[in-house]
């Protein structure tokens, strides 16, 4: 029986911290950074972790934070770091809680 891979936690929070950023929350499979503008999703099997930038985030920045996150995650031995879809926040109307929205 095949045992499920662990997602490379460390060396992803090893690559958030050397890019100057801190994690402020993981949920499930989306590890949140110490601001809005981008974050980190693991896939199914673990073997790709997913990067998304916020509809809001500046284009140039996206592109410079994505080349250096690629570099630094290959140099901590992450296989595959790959930019996905852009997403949303949406506040769920009377509540605190919020809607992350991949588009």
């Amino acid at each position: 029986m095949n045992k499920p891979k662990l997602p490379p936690l460390g060396r992803l929070l090893n690559t958030i911290e050397t890019l100057g950023y801190r994690v402020s929350h993981q949920y499930e499979d989306l590890i949140f950074v110490d601001n809005t503008a981008f974050l980190f999703r693991f896939n199914d099997n673990n073997e790709t972790i997913h990067l998304h930038f916020n509809v809001d985030c500046d284009k140039d920045f996206s592109r410079e934070l994505e080349e250096k996150a690629t570099g630094i995650a290959k140099k901590e031995g992450i296989a595959k770091l790959s930019r996905s879809s852009d997403f949303k926040i949406e506040q769920e109307e009377g509540t605190e809680e919020v809607k992350i929205i991949f588009q």
